[in-house]
């Protein structure tokens, strides 16, 4: 195998390699958030009605009330421990999306090198792998933000986890709401968040299915021998479109006789001093 078919089958490893990693955390990112808003929903509404029934209810029952909205709160961070276990998973996914990604640019770069000449196709295709690792650098990075936020929701739950059983029902009633106050920003925060790092990835979805058919048609080209043929094409072409100037061409022989009259004397009469 030439060393053009090796970093052309490498490229196309690379790519081909990241290519369903960052299609998967896209896809998966997406679901996560629409199952986490079907899911909250109901139970932060549940909280809001829990409150008013325990400021409503006689004294002393509110007790009861309270435990059924700590049950339920510790349901939901339970959600979230689950939900917080699937985003370290997409951000293991993205690391080895982007590693990969690296590898590719690095197999495009000395391939650049070896040819001597960067066609149009493989410009284009290095600036498909800058694009998609610039878009999966921004998904990791809204990703650390998802973790942060569950973190913040996960508090709100524990607050009212460590609530007084013995309060009356205005300050039981506070308690509950005041979690499902906390509870839905930060989970309306989580859901944007994860919505965003989607779109990163969504933006850049025909650059990474352009990516895949482009690597493998260079692999064939490298393979056949026509990579090397349109390399030696685009070198003419530049050669075509940047010309030596006139004042710098050098006519054929014209430096040797100059080098010769350099260190030849000007006349036998002047070599022997007449």
């Amino acid at each position: 195998m030439s060393d053009l078919e090796t970093l052309t089958q490498d490229l196309r490893s690379a790519v081909r390699a990241a290519a369903p990693l960052i299609e998967g955390v896209g896809k998966d990112s997406r679901a996560l958030t629409q199952q986490l808003g079907n899911e909250n929903g109901p139970a932060l509404t549940a909280l809001g009605q829990q409150a008013d029934q325990a400021l409503k209810s006689p004294e002393g029952a509110q007790v009861g009330v309270l435990r059924g909205a700590m049950h339920d709160a510790d349901v939901f961070g339970g959600r979230l421990r689950r939900a917080g276990g699937e985003i370290g998973r997409f951000q293991q996914d993205l690391d080895l999306a982007g590693n990969h990604l690296r590898e590719g640019a690095k197999s495009q770069a000395k391939l650049v090198e070896e040819l001597g000449v960067e066609t149009p196709e493989i410009k284009t295709l290095g600036n498909r792998l800058t694009d998609l690792s610039g878009a999966v650098k921004a998904a990791g990075t809204a990703l650390d933000g998802a973790g942060r936020q569950i973190d913040d929701v996960r508090d709100s739950v524990n607050k009212l986890l460590r609530s007084d059983l013995g309060a009356d029902r205005a300050e039981t009633a506070d308690r509950i709401r005041a979690a499902q106050t906390g509870m839905r920003q930060g989970a309306d925060e989580l859901k944007a968040t994860l919505g965003k790092a989607a779109a990163k990835l969504a933006e850049k979805e025909p650059d990474r299915l352009a990516a895949m058919d482009e690597t493998d048609a260079l692999a064939k080209a490298g393979e056949d021998g026509s990579l090397a043929k349109a390399a030696d094409l685009a070198k003419t072409a530049d050669a075509a479109r940047n010309p030596t100037p006139k004042d710098q061409e050098v006519a054929p022989g014209s430096a040797s006789r100059a080098g010769g009259r350099a260190h030849n004397p000007a006349s036998p009469t002047q070599e022997r001093g007449l």
